[in-house]
């Protein structure tokens, strides 16, 4: 894939809790079936190196690369695009993408869960 230049004024990052977020400031993207899960990541890639490749199958509204506490990334992270023609397009052509030499991502549909697990509870918590 061609190398891009990235525009500041377009796309803006960062971090907050534990995520790099990077948002598209000119789409409005509302709905859903418009996210993938990205997995594989190397530890060391940024929006550098995955924005290009995810603005080649559509409009990309925002990437959420999670990260951990040394600096690097967790190995996964999410895209939402402005359509779910462009999710698709994400998954049919970027899953198994060798984004470096001998590296290949997952990019699969995320899946829209509106479900909040907490773990750990003593047996005797109860729900008031």
């Amino acid at each position: 894939m061609e190398k891009m230049v990235l525009s500041p004024t377009i796309f803006q990052t960062s971090q907050i809790n534990g995520q790099r977020i990077t948002v598209n400031h000119l789409l409005q993207c509302e709905g859903t079936g418009h996210e993938v899960f990205i997995g594989h990541l190397p530890r060391t890639l940024f929006e550098d190196e995955l924005l290009p490749v995810l603005l080649a199958v559509g409009q990309l509204c925002e990437v959420r690369i999670m990260m951990n506490f040394s600096g690097n990334n967790r190995g996964f992270g999410f895209a939402r695009f402005s359509n779910k023609e462009s999710a698709d397009n994400a998954v049919k052509y970027l899953n198994n993408f060798e984004i470096r030499a001998g590296r290949r991502i997952i990019v699969i549909a995320s899946k829209d869960r509106k479900k909040l697990f907490i773990g750990n509870l003593p047996r005797t918590t109860t729900v008031s």
